[in-house]
């Protein structure tokens, strides 16, 4: 992956931190959200859930 050494890591050391850990990533689509999660994931989990956020318009 290009650009996304730090990323990675930082998934990484949650991942071996050997506490219970949650996660958000966020940001605008298209750039690469899941394919980072699913390349630094790699034959160590086996379900990724993925959520959409979606504006009701009620504020």
């Amino acid at each position: 992956m290009i650009g996304r050494r730090t990323e990675s890591a930082t998934l990484d050391r949650l991942f071996e931190s050997g506490c219970a850990e949650l996660v958000a990533i966020y940001g605008r689509c298209r750039v690469g959200k899941t394919y980072l999660v699913d390349e630094t994931f790699a034959g160590r989990i086996t379900h990724i859930q993925a959520c959409r956020s979606f504006t009701s318009g009620y504020e």
